[in-house]
């Protein structure tokens, strides 16, 4: 898959952070959306956090580079905040 948004929007790039939270897009469990959730929810606190501070909004590289820090143990990091969430309320 070309690194474009799935709808093939122009000049925006496309970050494979939900392919790789949710396992099975036509089918998300709870845990995998309340892991998605919580990364969308950090990701738009620092880009507001970014705006604040620079008087600009982040460019596609910026975000890039805050895309990249999701590594592997951040991303299961995610997962189990996800589980928990889901679990708390069973």
């Amino acid at each position: 898959m070309s690194n474009q948004f799935p709808s093939g929007v122009p000049g925006h790039s496309y970050n494979r952070i939900f392919e790789t939270i949710v396992k099975d897009p036509s089918s998300p469990t709870l845990e995998e959306m309340a892991s998605y959730f919580i990364y969308k929810k950090a990701k738009r606190e620092w880009a507001t956090n970014y705006c604040q501070r620079n008087n600009q909004k982040p460019d596609e590289k910026i975000l890039a580079e805050y895309v990249a820090t999701y590594t592997e143990s951040r991303l299961e990091g995610l997962s189990k905040e996800g589980q928990q969430i889901v679990a708390s309320f069973a």
